[in-house]
């Protein structure tokens, strides 16, 4: 069971794309619960997932029961193999890690940061305390750094792109499937935004 005492309640940007009517209706509804629709969402949420304050058994029954009509087709993409492992955060994070350190590598190639930036964003080894006044040495050793790095987080995105491929049979490609990955993030929100 999950530690709850941690939980602590954020606020999420969330755009819903609904007809006037809907909204309407939707209104109406959470009026009759005694609810703003937003409360009543927060609520439908907290039932869906099992969540920090849910509305009790048969709530919580309903509404997995509702995600399961819903959601009852697995089509067998990238997407849907991380979010049935619950890998879907993690493997999104080494997208933008990958992301970051290319634009990183983009950015040393372009000697577009001075040795002190440089220095700041490299760990102070031996090496690195030689070569602190020498900036093609400083550059070189944060690019190898970006390099192991940016190969490490290919490395595991390449572990679970196979396993993913082992486990459905799928035309997807690799590209197809980091693509389908950045419009899920792009749509999702996820940490708090205070």
């Amino acid at each position: 069971m999950e530690n709850k005492t941690t939980d602590f309640l954020c606020e999420y940007p969330l755009t819903l794309k609904l007809t006037n009517r809907d909204a309407e209706k939707f209104s109406i509804m959470a009026g009759q619960a005694n609810m703003s629709a937003a409360e009543l969402l927060e609520n439908f949420i907290s039932d869906l997932i099992d969540g920090f304050e849910t509305n009790g058994s048969n709530e919580r029954d309903a509404a997995k029961r509702w995600f399961q009509l819903v959601s009852y087709w697995n089509d067998g993409t990238f997407l849907t193999y991380l979010s049935v492992n619950e890998e879907i955060y993690y493997v999104w994070g080494l997208l933008l890690d990958n992301d970051n350190l290319q634009e990183y590598m983009t950015e040393v190639s372009e000697n577009k940061l001075s040795l002190e930036e440089l220095l700041s964003r490299l760990e102070e080894t031996d090496e690195v305390r030689e070569a602190r006044h020498d900036y093609d040495k400083i550059k070189a050793l944060y690019m190898e750094h970006l390099k192991e790095e940016l190969s490490y987080s290919q490395d595991e995105l390449d572990i679970i792109w196979k396993d993913y491929q082992e486990e459905y049979e799928t035309n997807e490609t690799f590209d197809e499937g980091m693509q389908k990955l950045r419009e899920w993030g792009s749509r999702s929100f996820y940490g708090c935004y205070l």
